[in-house]
């Protein structure tokens, strides 16, 4: 609601970035502005600090030890490759390595069990 108000307000001056938080013109937030709004928060607030980057990394990583695809993870993030988005989160690999071989074991498992029902 406020973006329409700031929109309509703006006229012809705004600038349409599809942005969903913006400045009151349209234009994307200054990134120095926003960590230093968001530095001030985290210690009003008197919480452990935390950067924006390292709620993008942490983001990623839930995401991913979720089992969410990486191509998915990759898209969200604006990474230009999945690769990029695996080389960066390698390690949460290794956690999905025997979450896999757990369930290949649970397949193959359910399939023998099957079989000698047969």
């Amino acid at each position: 609601i406020r973006q329409k108000e700031e929109r309509l307000m703006a006229g012809e001056l705004w600038n349409d970035t599809g942005f969903v938080c913006t400045s009151p013109d349209g234009k994307p937030l200054d990134p120095d502005w926003v960590t230093h709004a968001f530095k001030k928060v985290i210690e009003k607030l008197g919480i452990t600090p935390v950067t924006f980057h390292g709620l993008r990394h942490t983001h990623a990583t839930l995401l991913l030890t979720q089992n969410v695809h990486p191509k998915v993870v990759s898209e969200r993030l604006g990474h230009s490759t999945v690769g990029m988005t695996l080389d960066t989160y390698s390690h949460v690999i290794p956690n999905m390595q025997k979450e896999a071989a757990l369930k290949i074991d649970q397949i193959l498992r359910a399939a023998s069990s099957k079989q000698e029902r047969s």
